[in-house]
């Protein structure tokens, strides 16, 4: 990535931190998951609504650092309308590419945050569904 190039995305950081998309709360949402990040505080609470296996709505809420902020804003702007099962299969790479920016070890867990908090309450989701369909 040449210089310009990383300004781009750094400013793109900076204004997804500034005004994120997505923020707020969904009412009667099918996941509600809230994970917090122990080393630096960053708090994030995930609200999405699925149908027919695909994330139609996600919203977010919480505080912490830019890079934290910044990504829940793009993670849920880049994962609306996929299905799960391809969130679920998000990795690290996933979040770098998308973020378009070197994030210091230091800082990998607030970019991360957002994705694991997803991940566990789409997995908390499919446990409860796949109860209520043994039971039926």
């Amino acid at each position: 990535m040449n210089d310009s190039t990383e300004f781009y995305y750094r400013e793109e950081l900076m204004d997804h931190a500034k005004t994120p998309h997505n923020h707020g709360v969904i009412k009667g949402a099918s996941i509600r998951q809230k994970e917090t990040n122990p080393l630096c505080g960053d708090e994030i609470e995930m609200f999405a609504q699925v149908e027919k296996s695909k994330l139609v709505e996600i919203k977010f809420s919480g505080c912490g650092c830019y890079i934290s902020q910044a990504a829940a804003s793009m993670l849920t702007d880049k994962i609306r309308g996929m299905r799960l099962s391809a969130i679920t299969k998000m990795n690290e790479e996933s979040i770098m590419e998308m973020l378009g920016a070197t994030v210091t070890p230091a800082r990998k867990k607030c970019a991360l945050l957002s994705l694991w908090t997803i991940q566990k309450g789409i997995e908390n989701y499919l446990n409860v569904n796949k109860k209520k369909d043994a039971k039926k």
